[in-house]
C-alpha cells in the first residue's frame, strides 16, 4: 500500500474534530468504493473503523488493515461466516454479537453496520458506543427494541441521518449493500451555494 501520509481518519477526527457534513459523505463515498470492491470480490472485512481507514494529502481514502477479512462460504447449505466475536464491539453488528439473532450467520452486511458506526464516529468526535456519546442504546437498537432518533447529534444533515438509519437496519437481510448506498441520496445530493 502507498504511504497514507495524513494517517487515519481516527487521527484526523483527533485533530479537527468532528468532520462536517460535505467532507463526511465524501469520506463515506470513497469508503463505499472499497467495502463494494471488497464485497464484489467475495471479502468480507470485518472491522470497518474510523482507525482503519487511511487518507493522504491528496485526499485519497482508502480501507486499511485486512488481518482479519474473510471470503463467506456454505455452512450447513446456508451462505455466511459462522457467528464469532471477532472485529471492535463498538462497530460489531448485531449478528455477529448474536443480540436477537442467535446462531445466525453473518456475511456482506456486517460491514455496513461498521461503516453507518464509522460515520457517527466522524461526525460526532466519538465511537457509537463511546461513554462519551450514544452509551449502551446501541444495545437496544440492535435488539429492535429502541429508536435512534433520540439520539440523533443535533448537527447531523437529515440526510445523512436516514443514511445512517438506512445502514443500521438490526435485520442483516434488510440492510442495504454498499452497492445500493452509493445511490442513496445522502452520498448522490450535490451542494448548491
Amino acid at each position: 500500500m502507498e504511504f497514507m501520509d495524513k494517517g487515519s481518519l481516527k487521527e484526523l477526527c483527533n485533530r479537527v474534530g468532528c468532520i462536517s457534513d460535505s467532507d463526511a459523505k465524501y469520506i463515506t463515498r470513497e469508503i463505499l468504493y472499497g467495502i463494494s470492491y471488497l464485497h464484489l470480490h467475495g471479502i468480507v472485512h470485518r472491522d470497518i473503523k474510523a482507525d482503519n481507514v487511511v487518507i493522504d494529502s491528496f485526499s485519497r481514502v482508502k480501507i486499511s488493515d485486512f488481518g482479519i477479512t474473510k471470503q463467506p462460504c456454505f455452512y450447513g447449505g446456508v451462505f455466511g461466516l459462522q457467528t464469532q466475536m471477532i472485529g471492535t464491539p463498538s462497530h460489531m453488528a448485531p449478528e455477529i454479537r448474536g443480540l436477537g439473532f442467535p446462531n445466525v450467520l453473518y456475511g456482506f452486511p456486517a460491514d455496513i453496520w461498521s461503516l453507518a458506526c464509522t460515520v457517527i464516529e466522524i461526525i460526532t468526535g466519538f465511537p457509537p458506543q463511546s461513554e462519551n456519546y450514544f452509551n449502551s442504546i446501541f444495545i437496544g437498537v440492535q435488539c429492535g427494541y429502541c429508536s435512534i432518533d433520540a439520539y440523533r447529534p443535533t448537527f447531523s444533515t437529515d440526510a445523512c441521518w436516514l443514511f445512517i438509519k438506512y445502514a443500521l437496519h438490526p435485520n442483516q437481510i434488510v440492510r442495504p449493500s454498499a452497492q445500493s448506498l452509493l445511490c442513496h441520496p445522502w452520498i448522490t445530493m450535490v451542494m448548491v451555494l
